[in-house]
């Protein structure tokens, strides 16, 4: 009985490692509270400096300068038109492996004037050397407003 019970604590640990460092969900809470408060200058805080940035319908986007002008635009629209914005995650699935990780999932997009956008995503994080994790590539498109509740 004390073998399993051993086994058993062997185990748990990394069963809750498979799920990735906590570090990595900080991330996505940080771009939550980004949206929230409207600050383009958090979310540049979540990307390393030359990170790659996938939006639909352009061109690949590489390094802050070529895109934090999309996040700063639509925060600024937000501002204007007293629009409160709120995003939320769905991660489907996460693999860390070493000192980088993917993950796959959903984003929903809700705004206080009732319009909801939900699309998927894929993101590669890098950890940094001081622990933190941060976006290499950032990938998304729409999806069905129900997919982000489905997953």
């Amino acid at each position: 009985m004390r073998l399993l019970y051993l086994g058993w604590l062997v185990m748990v640990p990394s069963l809750l490692w498979a799920q990735g460092p906590k570090e990595i969900d900080q991330v996505y809470q940080t771009f939550s509270t980004a949206y929230t408060l409207l600050d383009d200058s958090l979310v540049r805080t979540l990307y390393e400096e030359d990170a790659f940035y996938f939006y639909p319908g352009i061109p690949i986007q590489r390094g802050h300068e070529s895109f934090m002008d999309g996040f700063s635009d639509m925060f600024n629209r937000a501002r204007e038109s007293k629009t409160k914005l709120t995003i939320e995650f769905n991660i489907v699935e996460r693999q860390v492996l070493g000192e980088q990780a993917y993950d796959v999932g959903y984003y929903r997009l809700s705004k206080s004037d009732g319009n909801v956008d939900v699309g998927k995503f894929v993101t590669i994080l890098r950890k940094q050397s001081d622990g933190s994790w941060k976006f290499v590539l950032d990938f998304y498109s729409s999806a069905p407003l129900e997919a982000f509740d489905q997953h």
